[in-house]
């Protein structure tokens, strides 16, 4: 097993290859707006990742076939709430509370994981499989225990 822990200082305008293997290559980079990205390709296709913007999933292309739904944003933006941003091919909805809120909640719409500023992220490559885990808060790499 290999692990790369990642920092903002790895994200660039420019492309920067981090890992390549004979299954797969790992790119950082940074859309203009400032969000750090991971793309992670094989044979077939890539996954575009968010890992220090809430993890999302921005997108997701194989085989030739974009398979993430057709929106108004061109890059993720930053932002409050997914509505923000909302052009990603999957997103985590919150962990306290998600959904679209009624009148008698305070939460965000899909809650407050989708657009959290990840405090730690990483980079883990193991046999055949790749792995991007962040997290934000006190629990850097492992499940908060309540």
């Amino acid at each position: 097993m290999k692990k790369f822990n990642l920092s903002h200082e790895m994200f660039s305008a420019a492309t920067f290859d981090l890992y390549e293997d004979d299954n797969f290559r790992v790119s950082t980079f940074k859309y203009p707006s400032g969000v750090e990205a991971l793309k992670v390709s094989n044979s077939r296709g890539y996954l575009t990742l968010l890992p220090f913007y809430g993890l999302m999933v921005w997108d997701a292309v194989f085989d030739g076939i974009t398979l993430k739904e057709k929106d108004g944003f061109s890059q993720p933006l930053f932002g409050k709430q997914i509505s923000d941003t909302y052009g990603a091919f999957e997103f985590t909805s919150g962990l306290l509370a998600n959904g679209n809120p009624s009148p008698e909640d305070n939460h965000v719409q899909h809650g407050e994981f989708a657009t959290a500023r990840m405090d730690h992220a990483a980079l883990v490559v193991d046999d055949d499989t790749i792995t991007v885990t962040s997290d934000y808060g006190l629990c850097p790499y492992n499940w908060c225990k309540f």
